[in-house]
């Protein structure tokens, strides 16, 4: 029996379904985009509209209009906005912009304004596939804990196929496992202040902030530079405990999970 308020579930075949064709619309349209060339990530997002990004994120989203999932989801206004899971990544992303800035990397709009509007589409069809659809269609089948690890493993392990874009699968390999880790914070985001929006807003930053750090300066400071880059390197992994210990609070996830159709205790 659906729980009231509630209008539809999403069953885990749709959920594996949709996985299946985001995961071939990103990799194989920027394949296509790319006319197989290889490319870096910095140069996918910077050299023009992301076409694929943009499109399975678009996919995902007449899904959720279409069964009237928004509220499921998580499109709704975030509550405890002030709550302290926000502090760290606020800091490192405020951080990180501002040596950029210092550094020269947003005195030409041509340099950071592709890179600003695809982060932002990359934050949307990434949240909506994994702390949206994935999500709440796991914690149907397991409990939480285990729904949070199955989800935050697929979260690395599709990283790993932007080995096929760039050529880089060693880089790739290791961007995985720090996705991993930064999937329990964006995922104790969603649960904490119950929406997807606030998810995205932060995994647009992050990914920005990252981004335009590995851009090359203007002019500016190697010193400056090299803690920007300790800081973003190590800060997936405090993402991760962050994430972990933010969700160990049972009676948050229950309220979560309350929201949730059919889902499975804690």
């Amino acid at each position: 029996m659906q729980k009231p308020g509630i209008k539809s579930v999403i069953p885990f075949s749709h959920s594996l379904t949709l996985f299946v064709l985001w995961t071939l619309i990103t990799v194989f349209g920027i394949k296509f985009t790319t006319k197989g060339e290889e490319v870096t990530l910095l140069q996918l997002i910077s050299n023009g509209f992301a076409f694929p990004v943009f499109i399975a994120g678009f996919v995902l989203v007449a899904y959720t209009l279409a069964r009237n999932l928004k509220m499921v989801l998580g499109f709704c206004r975030p509550t405890r906005l002030a709550h302290s899971i926000l502090i760290y990544p606020l800091i490192a992303i405020l951080c990180s912009l501002l040596a950029s800035t210092y550094l020269g990397k947003f005195n030409n709009f041509s340099s950071y304004g592709w890179p600003l509007v695809n982060c932002l589409f990359v934050g949307i069809s990434e949240e909506l596939m994994f702390r949206g659809v994935l999500l709440s269609s796991l914690v149907r089948i397991y409990k939480f804990w285990r729904a949070a690890i199955i989800l935050s493993l697929m979260f690395g392990m599709v990283h790993v196929l932007n080995g096929f874009i760039t050529g880089l699968f060693f880089e790739s390999f290791v961007q995985a496992i720090l996705a991993t880790f930064s999937g329990f914070i964006f995922l104790a985001i969603r649960v904490r202040t119950r929406s997807i929006v606030l998810a995205i807003a932060i995994h647009w930053l992050w990914d920005f902030s990252v981004f335009m750090s590995a851009t090359n300066p203007h002019e500016g400071s190697k010193i400056i530079e090299m803690m920007v880059s300790i800081v973003l390197a190590a800060s997936p992994l405090v993402f991760g405990f962050l994430g972990i210990a933010q969700l160990r609070n049972r009676k948050v996830v229950e309220d979560f999970l309350a929201e949730q159709p059919e889902s499975i205790s804690y």
